[in-house]
């Protein structure tokens, strides 16, 4: 968070006072009446007897220093009517930010603005600096007045499973690089080139921090079939991802396999890729490399005015995304669908037996879900996102229920292999967030502390309560 120079404006304010001072003195004037003649600038008067170089310096700095507080005072009371009343629609959300950044996501936003500070009255409350750290301070400074507001907080960099319990429901934390791959991978045309084979190649080219994002929210979402054989192809600096990840699997035959070379050098080693997202801005040169090596090919591309022209291609396999106009949405930062989904997978899974179905049933049971928030509130932020990674994963569920390779089943058979691949994003999550198989010496099912659970296995190997919890969700729906 920069400073403005409205920072030192309570400085400013003494220079005209102070060459006033020094000029009535010099004038002959007694200090008490130079002190006296001095105040009396910032109100456009002057001894006019007494004027020198310091005197008409103090007389026009007085003037601008009056000036410039009358403006910043009017800007002030305006800026804070505006948002009084824009505060008092319901849904309404302040934005706090990068100026430019929030300005623009709130000029595409109904009931949405930008705030320099803290509104208390707005009901959705979004912290989005450019830095983590300012983003936590910011939180940190206010989280007591805004006990009762919805919170959104910005975190690019902090991995979520580092976050102790805040003991809040309304905290809600969101990663812009995860929002564009969360997009990117809902797109209906991947799904129909990943679900056209059991067997895919897929090419990531780039690992910057949105290429991390697009590697694990791949690997969390596309889980479709028991059989599939999904090879993900890597290109770029891995090695601190691989090095957090020392025990990595994908728990079904599923590959990821990391080349760590020269990206022309690897590429050659790669004969087939079906689908290929680029992560980090591509020149039209490599672009034109990947679009002749790779003739079937689908190709995604960061949205770049600089390769518009590939459009023009005489094919339609080259596609962009991220456009920022399309995926940084107060949508897709609220997400309040996806948060009421986790939050009634976790009270369902605590409440046992007394399964509540769909979140509609759960938010008229108004006791319910006061408990329910209840219990989401004493979650710390990684089993909050292992919640909500089950819940997004189960709109895929539903539409897997319609896919052809499933009507063919009975229902029974058809929610035993869903169970199973729910099972199987349970365990990468906890595998993506640094989580192993183990037993822990309490006999308890996790330790925390050390980041092992005894039911990240095959599923075949779980117990058969186990089993039943996995199929109860995938019933649930």
């Amino acid at each position: 968070m920069k400073k403005k120079w409205t920072n030192f404006l309570p400085v400013l304010v003494i220079v005209p006072f102070i060459f006033g001072v020094i000029g009535y003195t010099q004038a002959g004037i007694p200090l008490k009446d130079a002190m006296y003649d001095s105040v009396s600038l910032y109100v456009i008067q002057q001894n006019a007897d007494s004027t020198n170089v310091c005197t008409e310096i103090a007389r026009w700095t007085a003037a601008l220093v009056t000036t410039a507080a009358v403006l910043t005072l009017l800007k002030r009371v305006s800026i804070y009517l505006y948002n009084r009343m824009m505060s008092i629609f319901p849904n309404s959300t302040v934005l706090y930010g990068e100026e430019e950044a929030c300005k623009e996501l709130s000029g595409r936003t109904k009931r949405c603005f930008y705030s320099e500070e803290a509104v208390n009255h707005a009901h959705n409350q979004v912290i989005m600096f450019a830095e983590d750290y300012d983003n936590l301070q910011f939180y940190q400074e206010h989280r007591l007045q805004w006990k009762d507001r919805q919170i959104y907080l910005c975190l690019r960099d902090l991995d979520l499973s580092f976050l102790k319990t805040t003991g809040s429901a309304n905290l809600h934390v969101f990663n812009p690089d995860q929002m564009m791959a969360r997009a990117l991978w809902k797109l209906p045309e991947i799904h129909r080139v990943l679900k056209g084979n059991l067997t895919r190649n897929i090419g990531i080219v780039g690992f910057d921090s949105l290429g991390h994002q697009v590697l694990n929210y791949g690997l969390l979402q596309n889980i479709f079939y028991k059989n599939q054989t999904y090879t993900y192809h890597v290109y770029g600096d891995s090695r601190f991802y691989q090095l957090n990840k020392p025990h990595f699997t994908t728990m079904n035959k599923d590959v990821v396999i990391f080349h760590q070379g020269e990206l022309t050098e690897e590429l050659g080693k790669t004969d087939a890729l079906d689908l290929i997202i680029c992560t980090e801005q591509v020149s039209f040169d490599l672009l034109e490399a990947l679009w002749i090596r790779y003739p079937k090919a689908e190709i995604y591309c960061q949205f770049s005015t600089d390769l518009k022209l590939a459009e023009l291609m005489k094919d339609n396999r080259i596609h962009f995304y991220g456009n920022a106009e399309d995926v940084y949405t107060l949508e897709n930062i609220i997400t309040e669908n996806l948060y009421a989904g986790g939050i009634l997978l976790n009270y369902n899974y605590n409440h046992n037996g007394a399964e509540i179905v769909g979140t509609k049933n759960l938010l008229a049971n108004q006791s319910a879900w006061k408990q329910a928030r209840l219990e989401w509130g004493q979650l710390d932020e990684f089993t909050k996102g292992s919640n909500l990674a089950s819940a997004d994963y189960l709109e895929i569920v539903q539409q897997l229920k319609e896919d052809a390779h499933y009507k063919m089943m009975s229902v029974e058979d058809r929610d035993w292999e869903l169970a199973e691949l729910e099972h199987v994003l349970w365990c990468r999550y906890h595998i993506l967030s640094h989580w192993n198989y183990g037993i822990p010496a309490d006999g308890k099912n996790k330790d925390a502390t050390l980041r092992i659970h005894k039911c990240i296995v095959p599923f075949e190997e779980l117990s058969q309560e186990d089993k039943d919890k996995d199929l109860q969700v995938i019933q649930g729906l």
